[in-house]
């Protein structure tokens, strides 16, 4: 590998190679880990929870005749390796597991009435291949069966933060046919108020004569009058109450004194000639 990387062989790439000269001597190792949207505890972490997260299932391949391996995480292994200069160290996550036995049919494992795997959790799987990539484990439940206390029901968990959707041909029909009509509609556009003429410019225009009936003329007329009328009656009312302003009756007042003085006046130098 490392001569490919030196003649440039497109095929080698950085994290081949860093592979290709191993891992560092130290590792590094972890309680728990989140990978595929998974939460995992170790069994010895896990054993003072009520929660149970230390089940594993890794999805068989044709070499094991497409058989499921089932078993308990130990310990999250993570290994670095030398990187290039100025480069991010490539990193692998292991899964040390202990697995059940799941080649003895009926001893090991066995199916339900309803379908349902259980898993002889005393049988253990005996074998020096006791880890596997993070990236390829799933997460299962082990469920305690009533009256049989060494089997286990197994309970495939869903990740977290993930959606399974489907992928058969009906969808696929249907999100070609939803593709047809979105393509069919017509893209309108935003138009503004302002943007819309009030006369129309593409044609030539009419002339149209309008008839306004005699009755409303009429009644037109006579609204009008009556208007006149009340404002007739506004200026008189108005100044009859300019004339009969009360700030004139004091100056009435004092003139009919003045009057009733000059009478009594004249009336006693009468009578003091008569008296002579």
């Amino acid at each position: 590998i490392t001569n490919l990387w030196k003649e440039g062989d497109p095929r080698v790439t950085e994290e081949l190679l860093c592979l290709a000269r191993g891992p560092m001597k130290g590792v590094v190792t972890f309680d728990g880990y989140i990978i595929n949207g998974f939460r995992f505890h170790t069994k010895k972490r896990q054993r003072n929870r009520k929660t149970q997260n230390s089940g594993v299932v890794v999805k068989g391949d044709e070499e094991s005749g497409q058989k499921d391996f089932y078993g308990v995480l130990e310990k999250v292994i993570v290994l670095e390796y030398d990187a290039l200069k100025n480069r991010t160290s490539p990193n692998i996550v292991l899964f040390k597991c202990k697995w059940f036995n799941v080649f003895d049919e009926g001893k090991g494992i066995k199916k339900g009435n309803l379908g349902a795997v259980l898993i002889n959790v005393t049988q253990r799987l005996k074998t020096n291949e006791s880890f596997a990539l993070a990236s390829q484990i799933e997460q299962v439940f082990y469920v305690p069966c009533h009256n049989e206390p060494q089997w286990r029901f197994v309970i495939k968990a869903n990740p977290r933060n993930f959606f399974d959707f489907p992928n058969d041909e009906e969808t696929e029909e249907i999100e070609s046919l939803w593709e047809h009509v979105s393509q069919s509609v017509t893209n309108y556009e935003d138009v503004q108020d302002e943007d819309i003429p009030i006369v129309r410019n593409d044609v030539e225009y009419t002339l149209v004569e309008a008839h306004i009936e005699e009755d409303l003329l009429n009644e037109v007329d006579n609204e009008h009058e009556e208007d006149e009328d009340d404002e007739d009656d506004e200026k008189i009312e108005k100044s009859e109450d300019e004339f009969s302003d009360t700030e004139d009756e004091p100056i009435l007042h004092d003139f009919y004194n003045s009057f009733e003085d000059e009478g009594s006046q004249s009336d006693s130098s009468t009578n003091s000639s008569t008296s002579n």
